[in-house]
Order: C-alpha cells, then structure tokens, then sequence
C-alpha cells in the first residue's frame, strides 16, 4: 500500500473518533451556549424565514460565521440536525489536518514516527477540535488556515495559487478569517513574484475580490450594517487598554511561549539542520507570520465568546505543525531516538495548559445545568406570540418559537449599539425578561425562602450596588460614550425597566449553581396564562438538569419547520 493511500485511511479513522467523540458529547451533554445561538440561525435560513433570530424579525447578522451558517442550514433543509451536520463537516476539517500531519515529508523512521504520533494525538487536545466539539466551526476553519498554509509552502510555487481562493473562503467562513486570508495572500504574492508567475497569481486575486466584493454589498444591503452585531459589541469596554490585551498575552503565556520552548531545544538536543531543511523551515517560519497578525488582530477588542481560545485556534494549529515539522526534519549529525523522544514527551508538556481548558471545557458540556433541561420545555410552553427578553440568547431561547429581543445585542441591533431603553421595553413589551445579572445584583441581600426559584417582592434597586445604581436610568447614552461592556450595562438597565414595571411583573431570583454568579433574575408578566406553568418548569428543570442530553431533545434527523 502506498504511503499516500495509507496515511489517507489512517487520518480517515482519526477523523471518525473525532466524530465519535463529538456524537457522545451530544448523546450525554448539550453543545455550548454561544453555539446554539448559530444553530438557531441555521434553522431559520433553512426554514426560509431569512437569516433572522426569529422568524418574522428583521434581518440580524448575530451568526457571523456565514459560510458554516449556511452550511450548516443547508444540512437542516435536508433533514440533519444542525448540531450533528457541524460534527460532521468539523470531522472533515480532522481529516484534512490529520491528511497534513501525516503526508508532510513522510519519513519511515522510528524517531519521526514517535513525533507524528505524538503530534497527531495532541491533536485533539487542540483548540480547533474541543470548540468544535462543542459546536463551533473551528475546526474546519482550522483546517482551511492550516491547507492554505501548506500550499504557501509547497514544494511546487504554482501551489501558491490556491492561496487567494483559500483566503477567501477563510474570510467566508469566519469574518477574522479577512486579517488571516489577507496576510497569507500577501506571503503567497511575494513568492509567486519571484517565481515569475505573477500573472495567474494576480488573476485569482481578481476572482477572489470580486467574489468577495459582491458578497460585502450584499450583506451590507441585507443587514444594513457594515459589522456584524457582535463585533459592534466586542468594541464596548471600561478599561484604559484594550481588554484584548491580557487575553492575548495569556495565550502567548500559555500557549506560544511552551511550544516555542520546545522548538528552541529542539537545536541544542537535536543539533543543526541540514541545509535544504533549513532553507524549507523558515519558508514556513515566514508563512506563520500572518498567523501571529491574526492574533495580535484581536486585541483592540473585547475577546468575548473566546470559548477554550477558538480565535487563535488557527495559530494553536500552526505551531503544532511547525513544531512537528521542525523535529522530523534532517540533521547535519544522526540523533539518536531517545533525544527525539525527550523532545517528544515535551511537547506533550507544552500543552499541559491546553489539557486544563479541555477539562474544563468537557465538565462543562456534560455538567447538568438547567438551563438546558428548561429550553425544551420553554418552547413547549410558548408560541409564535410569546415575547421574550434575554442577557443569554443561546440555549434557553433555542427552542423558543416567538419574538426574541437579546438585550445584550448580539442578536439586536438596538441594543447592540446602545443599552435597552424603557421606550424600546415597553414598545416590545416581553412576556417573560431572562436576565444573568452580571454582578449587578447583591445576592446576599435577597431572603432565600428556599427551593430553587426565590419570590422578589420588593424594587431591584434596593439589591444592586450603590456604585451602579445609575445604571437603572431610563435612557443611558450610547455605548460608545459610556465606555462600559455591553452584557455589564444590559442586567441593570433591565432592572430599572422591572422596577417600573412592577405592577405588570412578578420577579423572580432563579438559583443557578454556577462558576459565576449563584442567581438567574426571571419577571413574568402578571396575566400571562402560563405563568405557573412555567415557574413549575422552571423548577422541574433544577432537578431533571442531568437527566437530559441535547440528542434526547433534537434528534439526529431534523424535525420538521414550525409552521
């Protein structure tokens, strides 16, 4: 069997525990919340209602990772279920990485066969693979970044004409993916200039702006807006620096400082490269340049939904690559396997960090919230006519039928650009108003009377912090002149509006045992027929929270659209 064929089949298997892997999750476990907002999208497209959060509402672009939206969409309209159709086309994204793995410079030797094994095993400890298991694209965005990588690269020049198609589909996939496409293109440029094929670079630049112009115009003219809405969002902060930059420089901490250890070492335990090996690691030194832009293009904003570092994903990827790469490569002297193996086994300590993530990432998919538990039920209760208000748009809105306003913005224009006035509650008027409130609220001071939902009959204000109550006003300027993070400013401004509103709401404080916050704040309104119903559900829900799994509740084929 030849070694192309071999490595085919072998990635092949991989790539089907990865699947496996992502099915047990969905079989035990629910996908993650900020996923469920997309999937929700997807349903809609598919649906035909548009690319709306609710069917009959305005165009939103709260999804903005187009291409798998649509994807993802087009699995539903042929009957998939939206999470099991990201599994899968995230289990392609697997293959093709294990693909590149495997193929690069294949080498029979024992020494190189213990770094590939080792590589392609921390391969799922990546995070490309964990947020993809937890419903995310990234993945298959990984996989596209780390392909176009590889044709920049590649033995023959003409490989480089790939990149400006590739660039483009990175750009379509996830809206980051323009910084990424771009630097790769620019890398792609450079060596097609000096490779004296130019002409036929610049013609599928041509073809790529084109295609991506047109897309832009009309996206533009569909939503009305030149970003989508989270990125209006990410944009909104209250400190001096951009919060962007701590996260990142944790990353750099956590993530490129031990693997860059490792490669360093890599010259003192391995000795100096042979020269042509030399010569082919710094073309990809070079490729991961646009890598390194693509991070750093995250710190002027607010990182939020960053779940288990999916944005530097891609640059988690290359590395590997990088590093797998430069220990198989040839040596000027013969080393021996044990110096490899040592290398080997640090850069399995490298992602000691990562595995904590995982952990963490994979407690959360399986932990028994009831949040979970409640959506199915919440959806049962409403229909097209119920309103809902929300601060968390993901799984407890999933299944939710009627209009949704998201108070945080992600998914609504208006509050994306500026906090929930009383004009605007009061206009769309919720039935029920869902609200994590951020720490806006003393916990210590609400009388638990016991169980799991807590009666509040007295004002919100007399729970909040002195230091915010300005907060509760009822109309606060725009975001951009308070200079305060959208899902900080949204709890409080919805208080206000409850305080006012407290003859047409009862107010709950709904125990959520979390990381975070230990109260969920609930108001329903006073003459809504279905208020015990859902007060009962609710606390139906705090005990059956591990009972459930998200393949008990959406099946593997798709059920039919909602009239």
């Amino acid at each position: 069997m030849s070694t192309p064929a071999l490595s085919k089949k072998i990635a092949l298997l991989l790539a089907l525990v990865y699947v496996a892997i992502t099915f047990a999750l969905l079989a035990y476990g629910f996908p993650h919340e900020d996923a469920f907002i997309l999937f929700k999208y997807a349903n809609n497209l598919a649906c035909g209602h548009g690319i709306v959060f609710f069917a009959g509402g305005p165009h939103a672009e709260g999804a903005t990772d187009f291409l798998w939206m649509t994807s993802l969409a087009a699995a539903r309209a042929i009957g998939v279920d939206v999470a099991v159709a990201a599994a899968l086309l995230n289990g392609i994204g697997f293959f093709v990485v294990a693909q590149l793995f495997l193929r690069a410079r294949p080498n029979a030797s024992t020494a190189n066969r213990i770094v590939r094994g080792v590589a392609i095993a921390l391969l799922f400890a990546t995070s490309a693979a964990v947020a993809g298991e937890r419903g995310f694209s990234a993945m298959l965005y990984s996989a596209a970044a780390l392909f176009a990588l590889t044709r920049v690269v590649a033995t023959s020049s003409r490989a480089s004409n790939d990149v400006p198609l590739l660039a483009l589909l990175l750009g379509l996939i996830r809206p980051d993916g323009v910084v990424l496409g771009a630097g790769l293109a620019l890398v792609a440029a450079i060596r097609a200039y000096r490779n004296r094929h130019f002409r036929d670079f610049a013609f599928r630049v041509a073809a790529a702006a084109i295609i991506g112009a047109i897309y832009f115009v009309w996206r533009w003219r569909y939503f009305g807006s030149l970003l989508p809405l989270p990125l209006y969002v990410k944009q909104h902060y209250n400190v001096g620096y951009p919060p962007g930059v701590e996260v990142t420089l944790d990353w750099c901490a956590s993530t490129l400082a031990p693997l860059a250890i490792v490669m360093a070492l890599s010259r003192f335990v391995l000795g100096p490269l042979r020269n042509r090996d030399a010569f082919r690691l710094r073309a990809l030194g070079i490729g991961l340049v646009p890598f390194a832009i693509h991070v750093a293009s995250f710190v002027p904003s607010d990182p939020t939904q960053n779940v288990v570092n999916r944005f530097e994903a891609p640059a988690q990827l290359a590395l590997l690559y990088f590093a797998t790469q430069l220990l198989t490569a040839r040596r000027k002297k013969i080393v021996a396997t044990a110096r490899v193996a040592f290398l080997s086994a640090a850069m399995i300590v490298a992602f000691f960090p990562m595995f904590r993530l995982d952990w963490f990432e994979m407690e959360d998919s399986l932990w028994g919230q009831y949040p979970n538990a409640l959506s199915r039920d919440l959806g049962a209760l409403t229909d097209s006519n119920t309103k809902i208000a929300a601060t968390e748009a993901g799984r407890v809105l999933y299944f939710a039928r009627g209009p949704v306003m998201d108070l945080v913005g992600l998914n609504t224009r208006e509050t994306a650009l500026a906090p929930p006035t009383r004009k605007l509650m009061n206009d769309f008027d919720p039935d029920i108003v869902m609200i994590h409130h951020a720490g806006s609220i003393l916990e210590s001071t609400i009388v638990d009377t016991g169980g799991d939902v807590v009666p509040i009959h007295e004002p919100l204000w007399t729970h909040v912090s002195p230091n915010i109550l300005f907060l509760l006003k009822g109309h606060l300027p725009p975001y951009d002149v308070l200079k305060l993070p959208n899902v900080f400013v949204a709890a409080p401004a919805t208080e206000g509006f409850l305080d006012d509103a407290r003859d047409r709401y009862d107010v709950y404080a709904v125990r959520f045992s979390s990381r975070f916050f230990h109260f969920h704040i609930y108001a329903v309104k006073k003459n809504w027929p279905k208020k015990q119903a859902l007060l009962d559900a609710i606390a139906r829900a705090h005990r059956e929270s591990s009972a459930h799994s998200y393949l008990e509740y959406s099946p593997v084929f798709a059920r039919k659209c909602e009239d």
